[in-house]
């Protein structure tokens, strides 16, 4: 009110003094002007849609955010597990506050530290000297414990691991997840064990693996239009790439998630290198939500086709039984005390136990065990059993017939002779 009595008495001061009443007019037009800009400006700011960053609780070594864009999709970004390899926590740090440079289709956890001692140490492996990306089945860091929480939480549907090489031959080296090749392991094993009592190849196997390659295919095309030199990344000293469990892109790859490697050589321009690429390839994967959703679906129903009326058994008396609980319930492994009338099952036999040291698992020591599986009559109910469900991961966790099972990381007496677990496979 009193702007407008001024106004008022600017005008008729004019007006006596022979000013135009044009001024009046002129100047509250102005003010509507600027007030209408003003409204129109919150209502564009209002209707925009921007992402939330929050910062996911977690220990202090960790370093973790969730970018919302209120999606009902989520992709995961493992940002330098090796300490020495600081290449994604350098570029990442900064965009993780450009909500912009990461398409609106998905929500994104970031991990941008798994462990700040190994970063500000420049150390590849934990404080124990051993490789955190082989910890995925045996838990050994912190980090590893992390992330599959994370996995667990979200269920992404792809899953971005960035590392760094001292292979100069390329810029940038990538991999993937195959889930047809390691339920096709499993399968072989089986069937050598002969306790293999359908076959993987089934439609929807093949479905999966066309999907699988049409993804892989239009990713490397993704990666060829950078005009730097790019290659399929390789294990040292082996011809395929990593088969081992234990290391994320495959721990990712069989709970359904399309896993990728990024992997870049030790050169200052590759910051650039990496920022570019990651925008343009989360810019790809926005566009083919539905072929991830289709992907996750598909590994879950071959899951579920194969592993039907495949159960382990262990005994309530076992000394360990907790332990061994405790660590399958942090992986939501399902458990039972009942399930349908079973009556023969296999138990397994050490023939032979030594120590095994391989360099792919990076310096963990395993148990090479020799196993025969025995028939068995059971003579107790079932009642005197916890009963798991055989699925991917429980597989690779129970089943002495791997190398990486639990059973290298419960107490296992070496003087037992056999694994306190019975297979149960219902014939057809």
């Amino acid at each position: 009110m009193k702007l407008l009595l001024s106004l008022n008495k600017i005008s008729s001061w004019k007006l006596k003094n022979n000013y135009p009443f044009i001024v009046y007019k002129t100047m509250t037009k102005k003010v509507s002007k600027l007030i209408f800009l003003l409204i129109l400006f919150v209502i564009i700011i209002s209707d925009v849609k921007s992402a939330n960053l929050y910062k996911i609780p977690s220990d202090q070594d960790i370093e973790a955010y969730f970018l919302s864009n209120d999606s009902n999709r989520n992709g995961m970004i493992i940002c330098s597990i090796h300490g020495n390899e600081d290449l994604a926590y350098r570029v990442l740090k900064n965009l993780v506050y450009k909500s912009s440079y990461f398409p609106s289709d998905f929500n994104y956890i970031i991990v941008l530290q798994p462990s700040k001692y190994r970063i500000d140490n420049k150390r590849r492996t934990n404080y124990e000297g051993l490789d955190p990306n082989r910890t995925f089945l045996n838990l050994y860091s912190k980090s590893a414990q992390f992330i599959i929480k994370l996995v667990n939480q979200y269920n992404p549907l792809f899953l971005i691991d960035i590392h760094q090489t001292s292979n100069n031959s390329s810029n940038f080296f990538y991999s993937f997840g195959n889930f047809d090749k390691i339920i096709k392991n499993i399968y072989s094993i089986y069937q050598k064990y002969k306790i293999a009592n359908r076959s993987i190849y089934c439609d929807d196997y093949y479905m999966l693996i066309d999907l699988q390659k049409d993804l892989q295919s239009e990713s490397i095309k993704i990666f060829s239009s950078l005009g730097v030199k790019i290659d399929k990344y390789k294990a040292p000293n082996r011809d395929d790439s990593y088969n081992s469990v234990s290391v994320l892109r495959n721990f990712s790859t069989i709970n359904g998630i399309f896993s990728v490697l990024f992997e870049f050589s030790f050169d200052s321009k590759n910051d650039q290198l990496l920022e570019i690429l990651l925008n343009k390839y989360l810019f790809y994967l926005s566009t083919v939500s539905d072929k991830l959703i289709n992907y996750s679906w598909l590994c879950k129903k071959i899951e579920k086709y194969y592993f039907k009326d495949r159960y382990f058994l262990v005994s309530n008396h076992y000394d360990n039984l907790l332990r061994l609980l405790e660590i399958l319930d942090f992986f939501y492994i399902k458990y039972y005390y009942n399930v349908e009338k079973i009556d023969s099952v296999m138990f397994l036999e050490i023939s032979n136990l030594d120590l095994l040291e391989v360099q792919e698992f990076k310096n963990f020591i395993y148990l090479d065990l020799k196993l025969n599986l025995r028939n068995k009559i059971l003579d107790q109910g079932l009642d005197s059993f916890v009963i798991f469900e055989q699925n991917m991961l429980s597989s690779f966790l129970l089943n002495p017939l791997y190398l990486e099972s639990i059973w290298n990381f419960v107490v296992l007496p070496y003087g037992r002779k056999y694994i306190p677990l019975y297979l149960y496979v219902k014939r057809n």
